[in-house]
């Protein structure tokens, strides 16, 4: 069992890699291996062993009332999707906790290291002129309104940005920041994925990287310090909006254009929406669409329960038409926020706020940060939102105190002391 978490982690990581299909939906190795080691755990393990995380059954169990209040008008394949991503996380955490610090900085290490090299690979064949996947999907490209784009083992480019800039995070977290030969050949590998990837969220996601070690080494300095290197960090602050300002980098350009295009008072917002989507359909499916139902609707009382599994993919095509998709389509996924709160509500959103809350309370603020961009990026249903959850989870048991409770463990957990 010693490799099974390295193996669950690296499985996790690979958000678009198939080995059969369920109906419609793609069996992921990572839903593989879980289903395996699920069928292991129940004929071979002792069930008292099993640590129950407190808040993580609560959501599940929401879950089941939420639809059974809400049925038959739900979507059985959604909530059977939700449950086991719950069931597979309290397995994932149960083997978080016999793990160690080492093997999980080894975990990001390996991840990040996969990546670039499919990030690598990819961008060699584009440049040989291929524009599709190779190696049977393994080795990642996508089409974009840019152009063709290396995307790792994910669908999409922002996809693999979160998935290297999450095991950068971590890895330094764990490491105390420390800055050695490893430390330069990891940030090497991971600012060369960034650039490659060419995503405006792997920008934005590298910016607050930089922001948590800034801060890290910035509060460490006695007052008398930090007032002399003030005037450095403002300038270096400033430096930084002149870049975004006028660098001709093309994700850098999305940026400035998305957000003149939402800063712009003149605009009604159905127009703001029309030109967004024209302007970056990517950008407008993460922040247009959630801006855009939330602004106009007018009573969120109605969505204090939720709707059930599945039902995000029946009120926000109707709320959408004629911004983003064609009458006879009949699927429409958008992230956390909104599709979950249509789903299951702000008492749902509330719970799963608090669940993520009692591992992030004590990380940086980095980290929120990272929760928060993600959210209208991947939904309940997604493996990058589990993987961030497993990923912050980890980090948290191994730098500090963590207040996650089991139901057979009344005292609050503890994590492995940094030496």
């Amino acid at each position: 069992m010693k490799y099974l978490i390295v193996i669950l982690f690296i499985a996790l990581s690979m958000t678009d890699i198939s080995v059969a299909t369920v109906g419609k939906a793609p069996l992921t190795p990572f839903h593989l291996l879980m289903a395996l080691y699920i069928g292991y755990v129940t004929l071979f393990s002792k069930k008292s062993d099993l640590g129950l995380p407190i808040l993580l059954v609560l959501l599940g169990g929401f879950f089941l009332v939420n639809n059974t209040i809400n049925y038959p008008d739900i979507r059985p394949t959604s909530l059977i999707y939700s449950l086991a991503f719950v069931v597979e996380m309290i397995l994932l955490y149960n083997l978080l906790k016999q793990s160690d610090k080492r093997q999980l900085e080894w975990i990001f290490v390996v991840i990040l290291g996969m990546f670039f090299a499919n990030i690598i690979l990819a961008t060699l064949a584009l440049k040989a002129g291929h524009t599709q996947s190779l190696a049977g999907g393994l080795i990642g490209i996508t089409e974009t309104s840019a152009g063709s784009r290396p995307c790792g083992f994910s669908s999409e480019p922002s996809y693999a940005a979160f998935i290297v800039s999450i095991c950068f995070l971590c890895w330094n977290h764990l490491r105390n920041y420390a800055q050695d030969k490893a430390f330069y050949l990891m940030l090497s590998a991971y600012a060369l994925s960034v650039v490659l990837l060419g995503s405006a969220y792997g920008i934005l996601l590298a910016l607050v990287v930089a922001l948590g070690w800034g801060w890290h080494y910035f509060k460490r300095f006695d007052a008398a310090l930090k007032l002399v290197l003030l005037v450095p960090f403002i300038l270096i602050g400033r430096s930084v909006v002149n870049f975004v300002q006028y660098s001709d980098n093309e994700s850098i350009v999305r940026l400035r254009e998305v957000g003149e295009i939402l800063q712009d008072d003149t605009y009604t917002t159905d127009k703001m929406m029309r030109k967004l989507q024209k302007s970056d359909p990517s950008a407008f499916a993460r922040i247009g669409v959630p801006y855009y139902l939330f602004k106009n609707e007018k009573d969120l009382g109605k969505l204090m329960l939720g709707k059930g599994a599945g039902a995000a993919g029946v009120d926000i095509p109707k709320a959408m038409a004629g911004f983003v998709i064609d009458e006879d389509d009949d699927e429409f996924d958008t992230g956390i926020v909104p599709a979950f709160i249509y789903d299951y509500g702000f008492i749902g959103f509330g719970l799963l706020l608090i669940f993520v809350g009692t591992f992030l309370w004590k990380l940086p603020f980095t980290f929120w940060l990272f929760f928060v961009m993600l959210l209208p990026n991947a939904n309940i249903n997604t493996q990058l939102f589990w993987f961030l959850v497993a990923a912050f989870l980890g980090t948290s048991l191994f730098t500090r105190h963590t207040a996650i409770k089991s139901v057979d463990d009344d005292t609050v957990m503890t994590a492995l002391a940094v030496k």
